[in-house]
């Protein structure tokens, strides 16, 4: 398990968003191919954190296109401008200091725009994707790829102990319930062909399990809210362990990957 102690925000960020795109396999290139990115095209990460997408964009593209990334991170943008350094693409990839839910380009820029776990950050995630749609050209494709928290589920006997961590997932994060939403957000905002898949994510190693879900720390929520006892924390975690030691930890999340395509003038 990597460890984060005693590392600035900005950096364990960038960490974190490495080991979900490592764990993550083919799915953010699958999500390129769903925004129907060619050679030539101008599109938009939005909440681009250290660049792993905008560089992987700019292969799509080539230089004869242009990726733009947003983030509200100085720090992590300086990573995702050094990425685009050392893969060799920093000539076609731009990197912006902005408000997702103001960005700063004209209506109709983009021939493609993409978020991927962004949303559930966002305390109005439907003014966010209000501005990706005014920002993308007619015909062009949104997709999202985001979570719900209610799918979160952990293998464990004890429904009131995984209720309590599910919960303490949801109330940590400003839209746990964005994954869900997305359909119907989308519809309201014109777009067309609008398509969901859901892809399941299970996790069989604790280590991992720790890391993605930060367990330590939904720990210390339940705890410090009341819901845990000192003992019934200690017992979770030792149940957890001895599953993994097992070889028969489990839990899962779903992830709706959603796309639309804005109506042609």
């Amino acid at each position: 398990m990597l460890s984060l102690n005693n590392q600035p925000p900005w950096q364990a960020k960038t960490e974190f968003m490495e080991f979900q795109a490592k764990l993550g396999g083919n799915l953010k290139a699958y999500t390129y191919e769903v925004m129907r990115v060619q050679p030539g095209h101008r599109v938009l990460d939005v909440g681009c954190g250290p660049g792993i997408d905008t560089c992987g964009l700019a292969q799509r593209v080539g230089p004869t296109g242009q990726v733009v990334g947003v983030d509200r991170d100085e720090q992590t943008l300086a990573d995702a401008d050094q990425r685009a350094q050392e893969k060799g693409v920093a000539g076609w990839v731009e990197h912006r200091l902005a408000d997702a839910e103001a960005l700063p380009f004209a209506d109709n820029t983009f021939d493609g725009c993409r978020a991927e776990r962004v949303f559930m950050h966002q305390p109005h995630p439907e003014k966010v994707l209000a501005e990706m749609v005014r920002v993308l050209k007619p015909g062009g494709w949104v997709v999202v790829l985001e979570g719900d928290g209610e799918t979160i589920s952990f293998d464990l006997d004890d429904l009131r102990i995984h209720h309590i961590l599910k919960r303490a997932w949801i109330e940590k994060h400003s839209n746990s319930y964005a994954g869900r939403k997305l359909y119907r957000q989308f519809k309201q905002r014109g777009l067309l062909d609008v398509t969901v898949e859901q892809i399941p994510f299970g996790i069989t190693d604790l280590a991992v399990a720790r890391r993605l879900a930060n367990l330590d720390d939904l720990g210390k929520r339940a705890l410090a809210a009341g819901w845990f006892t000192e003992e019934e924390l200690r017992g979770v975690r030792t149940r957890m362990e001895e599953a993994d030691a097992e070889g028969v930890f489990f839990c899962q999340v779903i992830q709706n990957l959603v796309s639309g395509n804005k109506a042609e003038v």
